[in-house]
């Protein structure tokens, strides 16, 4: 078994890590106070990597939970919460092949919350 990265995952890495540490690095500290980081995500979905793992007929790239993986290291190196929203827009396949709307390439961002019972 060969555990390294293939060369298409070392370039989707260096572009990201390019991208975060010139782009999100500087302005990370200003999202900790909850605001979302839109300019971030707006930044990510112009290189594709929003709905990274939704497969390609819904408009993702399909990309294995490995590759997802390695793109939210290297975001949340720099920005914790970009990374985290990142990871929201990563796509869910389940829900994606039961719905119709917008694809993750459209820039429109999903939403979700969770609770806990009392």
């Amino acid at each position: 078994m060969d555990f390294q990265l293939t060369g298409q995952q070392r370039r989707m890495v260096e572009s990201v890590r390019d991208l975060a540490q010139g782009e999100f690095k500087a302005n990370a500290q200003k999202y900790m106070d909850g605001t979302f980081p839109w300019e971030n995500m707006k930044k990510l979905a112009e290189i594709g990597v929003l709905g990274m793992s939704v497969p390609e007929e819904y408009g993702g790239l399909g990309l294995p939970v490995f590759d997802t993986a390695l793109v939210l290291e290297e975001i949340a190196k720099t920005c914790y919460v970009t990374a985290m929203a990142t990871l929201g827009e990563a796509g869910m396949p389940a829900p994606m092949s039961r719905t119709t709307g917008p694809t993750p390439s459209s820039g429109v961002t999903a939403s979700f919350s969770m609770g806990q019972r009392r």
